[in-house]
């Protein structure tokens, strides 16, 4: 009888051994299957994938146990075979941005988890994609290179263009060629660009090879006139008899080669004078210009007492560089007296920030006579705002002022929300009855907004009555401060999502802050696929909104089935402990 009744125990605890490992053994194994590629969609091979098992049910194993690891073939597929339940698949490869997903076996043997994109770990960003040039010309545009990885990179880079235009990036330092970027920073270089003067449209091209390559491509439209030797902003002036009136010319060497440029005035009116002079004042006929190069040099033009009253005189401005030169025509209209509007600022260049108005203290001084002053802009930004204001905080569009007096305005401009990065010119005009004033100022646009967010996974499966919990990641991927950083959630009618914390007030560049969004199934939830939708937002970017598929399932058929061998078991062992007491 000692016998039996340790064999009915040794069957009881083997019962209830087994009934966890019911529904593992009995459904059949799920295939996972999918691709990966790059931002281009290109298919990645070689791309590791690492699975860990999150079930905690399972009997031998636990939360966070890895399995195994698999790897995409050459066309960037990769297939595998589980048991049901949760799993964290874990994407990598050597110069991109790892990413990891959760997933779930679902109600059907065949997981197809699409398309898995990787980031390159370093990007190239450029503050305009394409720009007008004309021939001969050289500008400007800052690139930035950034390393989203989590490793040290080393680049090399390279930039090209068709025959003839030359091209570097450059740092304050100089020509940079190659360089360490740390993981998560990113690093500014100037990308300058020498036009031909007889170039058409072309493409820039910017490479940084390390691990992986990455390219962007900055396209040139050119168009107008070669860039000539000389050039003269205001070429035509006023002035009265006696005066002595400064002309500013440039004088660039368009030429792949360092040269002198000689130098001359001619036309002159009989009587007038004229004399060239460099920054320090002294008088010179001719100026060394380094190739692609530009110098500023001053004519001044004396107008004799005896200059005949209401004559306009016109002369030319004339330069030369081995078998090639230009002309500038300059003209002076005689008047009785001068009447100049003056504009001056202390800071006519200033870093600012996108949708904070910024101001540029500006000096305004008239000449000889009493002016109405109308002020005006000219070449601003769309969408940027530019208001006149008085130094008590007065809004005015013109200012009545006395003869050879002076006026501080201040001129708050502010930049649209949407504008880039980079550096913008516009001109400030002051107008009056006779005589016209234009000061040019300058914004270098130092930030920028842009706002992502990463869950942690687009697919639950679970029942009704139940919640879950989803990390939701949110970066700051601009240069600007972002404000009010809140999520939108979107979901069933009848559930519930909450998430905490409730709204991030202010969120830094680069710094990234984690939300965790509580979703809850209601009781009466039916068995079937449902759709929450997130999105993180603030006062000035949102990022892209991104679904999570959510399965509402039953309890398994072979659960219960379990459950009713366990108490079948248990009724009979309690009828054999019962018969073997009487005997």
């Amino acid at each position: 009888m000692r016998r039996l009744l340790r064999g009915c125990v040794v069957l009881l605890v083997a019962l209830f051994m087994l009934a966890p490992m019911v529904t593992t053994l009995a459904d059949p194994s799920f295939h996972y299957h999918g691709t990966v590629v790059d931002e281009d969609g290109n298919p990645l091979a070689g791309v590791s994938i690492k699975i860990v098992d999150l079930a905690t049910f399972r009997v031998g194993t636990g939360a966070g146990l890895y399995l195994t690891t698999h790897t995409t073939d050459a066309n960037g597929n990769f297939t595998f075979y589980l048991d049901w339940g949760t799993y964290e698949l874990s994407f990598a490869k050597d110069g991109y941005v790892s990413q990891t997903v959760k997933y779930a076996g679902v109600n059907v043997p065949d997981i197809n988890v699409g398309s898995v994109p990787l980031k390159r770990s370093v990007t190239i960003s450029l503050a305009t994609s394409t720009l007008v040039a004309a021939p001969g010309s050289r500008f400007t545009v800052v690139v930035q290179l950034s390393n989203g990885g989590s490793t040290e990179e080393s680049v090399n880079l390279v930039t090209t263009a068709g025959a003839g235009w030359v091209t570097a990036l450059k740092s304050d330092a100089g020509e940079v060629k190659t360089m360490s970027l740390k993981a998560g920073s990113s690093v500014n270089l100037n990308l300058v660009v020498d036009v031909p003067t007889d170039a058409t449209t072309a493409g820039v091209s910017i490479v940084a090879s390390g691990r992986v390559t990455a390219s962007k491509t900055l396209t040139v439209y050119v168009e107008g006139e070669a860039a000539g030797l000389a050039t003269c902003v205001y070429p035509s002036k006023t002035t009265s008899p006696g005066e002595t009136v400064a002309f500013k010319v440039a004088v660039s060497n368009p030429t792949e080669a360092a040269g002198v440029i000689t130098l001359k005035v001619g036309g002159l009116p009989s009587g007038w004078s004229a004399s060239i002079v460099n920054e320090e004042k002294d008088r010179i006929d001719s100026v060394y210009v380094a190739a692609k190069s530009t110098s500023t040099v001053t004519v001044n033009v004396d107008v004799p007492s005896t200059a005949t009253v209401g004559a306009t005189s016109s002369f030319t401005f004339g330069a030369a560089l081995r078998g090639r030169s230009s002309e500038v025509g300059l003209t002076l209209k005689v008047e009785h007296a001068t009447s100049t509007l003056a504009l001056s600022s202390k800071y006519p260049s200033q870093s600012i920030q996108l949708g904070v108005a910024s101001v540029y203290p500006v000096t305004l001084k008239t000449g000889s006579s009493r002016e109405l002053v109308q002020l005006s802009t000219d070449g601003v930004p769309e969408g940027w705002s530019v208001a006149f204001k008085t130094t008590d905080g007065r809004q005015v569009n013109s200012i009545l002022m006395e003869a050879d007096s002076t006026e501080s305005i201040n001129v708050a401009v502010t930049p649209s929300l949407s504008g880039k990065q980079g550096r913008y010119n516009f001109t400030i005009l002051a107008g009056g009855t006779a005589a016209e004033g234009r000061l040019r100022l300058t914004a270098d646009i130092v930030g920028s907004y842009s706002l992502s967010m990463e869950l942690d996974t687009l697919y639950i499966q679970t029942k009704a009555q139940n919640s879950e919990v989803v990390t939701v990641k949110v970066t700051n991927k601009g240069y600007s401060s972002l404000n009010n950083v809140v999520l939108d959630v979107t979901y069933p009618d009848g559930w519930t999502a909450t998430f905490t914390p409730l709204k991030v007030t202010t969120l830094k560049p680069n710094e990234a802050v984690t939300f965790m969004l509580t979703v809850t199934v209601p009781s009466g939830a039916a068995p079937k696929d449902y759709l929450v939708t997130v999105q993180a937002s603030s006062g000035e970017a949102s990022a892209t909104a991104q679904t999570i598929r959510v399965t509402v399932s039953v309890e398994s058929s072979w659960t219960i089935y379990g459950l009713v061998l366990l108490v079948v078991a248990a009724g009979a062992f309690v009828l054999l402990y019962k018969k073997l007491r009487r005997r």
